[in-house]
């Protein structure tokens, strides 16, 4: 629990830097996606919990990358409010799988981009 926390803090403070901030972009953000895939992938084979490593350290950030993005932001097209953490980061993960080319916009953005893509407003 003491390193998942310290992860988690870790995190936080790369996040909160704003030299690191200006760097988080598509190519980085895809990149951490497929970490999530990796883990995901990895937990459910073992059927046990996965021990921390930088893989993980690489989930939890792409976690609250998104999820601080997703928190923050006024656009979020029209999600449903019953909307999971997971299914929020599902939709990214996807979206950046089938937009490569887009993948030098800035991470913020492309979040954005994927909720809107994924639960357009109607009307």
């Amino acid at each position: 629990m003491k390193s998942v926390l310290a992860i988690l803090m870790l995190a936080a403070a790369m996040l909160a830097s704003p030299a690191w901030a200006d760097f988080i972009d598509g190519h980085r953000l895809a990149k951490w996606g497929q970490e999530v895939r990796k883990f995901r992938a990895q937990a459910a084979d073992s059927g046990q919990p996965q021990h921390v490593d930088w893989s993980s350290t690489q989930v939890a950030i792409f976690m609250g990358f998104v999820s601080g993005v997703y928190d923050a932001s006024g656009e979020r097209g029209c999600t449903p409010e019953s909307l999971t953490g997971r299914e929020v980061f599902d939709v990214v993960i996807a979206y950046l799988e089938q937009h490569p080319k887009q993948h030098h916009l800035s991470g913020s953005r492309l979040v954005a981009d994927s909720l809107q893509q994924a639960f357009p407003c109607e009307g």
